[in-house]
């Protein structure tokens, strides 16, 4: 999918433009009904469920004692065991905060032929949900917008006011949509609105202000006046659900492939490590099995050229360990945005040539993680036999990449059952960047965004366990 000029002017339904308020959030999502008097769009058509019931009758009584058993520690209820093994994904009752303000602009947007901008991460996460609503957008509108991701190794993580200054320089927007970052990006988002852009935020980053100058900000953990099953969803999670508030709309359920959609929310949900939440699960299962099944997975020419061709079966742990590694190392040793490609392109030779250099990039960025690894352990041990209590490793070396910090510190914090930090140059402007993992439930990212409050780091935060930035 090639990067476009203006929307085109498209008819929109006139019930769209009268569709009515949706109440801010709905608590709970998985077969819970919308309270009397809400309006929801209509159910998705038999023909496009992507839930595929799995047989659970092949279990012997013996097994089935077992599951019982293993549930019964987990607290889950004998008469919610089936639903536990066999989540639906239903997305019908799912209400997201500030959804009809997106509704409406976008309306705007495309009655007015305006010049849309979706910016994304360059994380698995981020490539997934600029993917679900770049496919979304063409499917059910025609339409494609300007995007662009930002480059690890010449950007800072998400949206600051450098960045906000080129996108506005390089594309002219009067809308801009944040995907997976966005939240903490006050001043860039002021001054995008005093020079005439629109913002939407699509995230799922903890809020350190609750008040914003975006237009939408569609992130529960920004709302926490209403608590529901939606504020552990990754960006993808949230953006596909977005993206069915947004079909239902504009009547086009029947048009939009929510089957590719839930395979890439999928990918970004076991990405970004988020709670198992039922919703969580249901878009993580569901996602599992459709990506298994090969006339499914190649509704997404790239996902289907970059899954290994070995017969086997494609477990949560062969996604995590090395698809989902694959897709990611765009971004950590060169740009994310050919990952964006990989999975809206229906061109099978484009799609060939970026997962190969997937695969290329993976090995490189393994080869770089064994010896940040290594020379990490090593500094941990020393740091270790001088101060045995110490409570989080910080650890750094000129010669390490920042771009493969996280999944090394990840390693590290496992193998010494520690929170840990991981800093390399950021080769930008001589500061030191890094990527953290928490051991023992420590809330990592806030850790750091307390240090950023002190004026110790320029910036930080991100998930409490997993993902930290600083």
């Amino acid at each position: 999918m090639e990067k476009r000029g203006a929307w085109k002017r498209t008819r929109l339904p006139a019930a769209s433009v009268a569709w009515p308020r949706r109440r801010a959030v709905l608590s709970g999502c998985l077969g819970k009904q919308k309270p009397a008097g809400t309006t929801k769009p209509p159910p998705i058509a038999a023909n496009n469920q992507s839930q595929i019931p799995l047989n659970t009758n092949i279990l012997t009584p013996g097994a089935r004692t077992i599951v019982a058993a293993y549930a019964e520690r987990r607290g889950i209820a004998p008469a919610q065991l089936n639903e536990f093994l066999n989540p639906k994904l239903d997305l019908a009752p799912c209400v997201l905060p500030d959804a009809d303000k997106v509704l409406s602009r976008l309306n705007h947007a495309v009655a007015e032929s305006e010049r849309v901008l979706i910016f994304g991460d360059y994380d698995a996460d981020g490539i997934t949900a600029t993917s679900i609503l770049l496919r979304f957008l063409d499917e059910c509108m025609s339409q494609t917008p300007h995007w662009s991701l930002p480059n690890r190794q010449t950007d800072h993580y998400g949206l600051d006011l450098k960045k906000a200054k080129s996108l506005v320089c390089q594309h002219r927007p009067s809308l801009l949509l944040c995907l997976d970052c966005g939240t903490n990006s006050g001043e860039a988002i002021l001054w995008l609105k005093q020079n005439g852009v629109d913002t939407i935020v699509v995230d799922h980053h903890p809020a350190e202000d609750l008040s914003t100058q975006a237009l939408a900000m569609v992130n529960p953990k920004a709302h926490p006046e209403s608590k529901s099953d939606l504020d552990d969803l990754c960006a993808a999670g949230l953006t596909m659900v977005l993206c069915h508030y947004l079909a239902g709309a504009w009547h086009c359920l029947e048009r939009w492939d929510r089957v590719a959609a839930t395979m890439l929310a999928g990918l970004g949900t076991l990405a970004d490590v988020v709670p198992m939440t039922p919703i969580n699960r249901a878009i993580s299962k569901n996602a599992i099995t459709l990506i298994n099944t090969p006339a499914r997975r190649n509704r997404i020419t790239g996902l289907a050229a970059l899954v290994p061709a070995d017969g086997q079966r494609l477990t949560q742990r062969r996604l995590q360990f090395e698809v989902i590694p694959a897709l990611n190392a765009l971004g950590r040793l060169g740009s994310a945005e050919p990952g964006v490609t990989l999975l809206t392109t229906t061109n099978q030779v484009v799609a060939e040539e970026i997962a190969g250099l997937c695969l290329e990039l993976n090995e490189a960025r393994k080869a770089k993680q064994q010896e940040m690894t290594e020379k990490a352990g090593n500094l941990a041990r020393g740091v270790l036999n001088d101060h045995p209590d110490v409570a989080v490793l910080v650890l750094a070396d000129q010669s390490w990449h920042h771009g493969v910090a996280g999944p090394a510190a990840s390693q590290i914090a496992e193998k010494f059952v520690r929170s840990t930090i991981l800093l390399a140059p950021n080769g930008l402007d001589g500061q030191w960047k890094g990527s953290g993992r928490s051991c023992n439930q420590d809330d990592l990212g806030g850790w750091i965004r307390a240090v950023k409050a002190l004026g110790l780091v320029d910036r930080g935060g991100g998930h409490p366990g997993e993902g930290t930035n600083v």
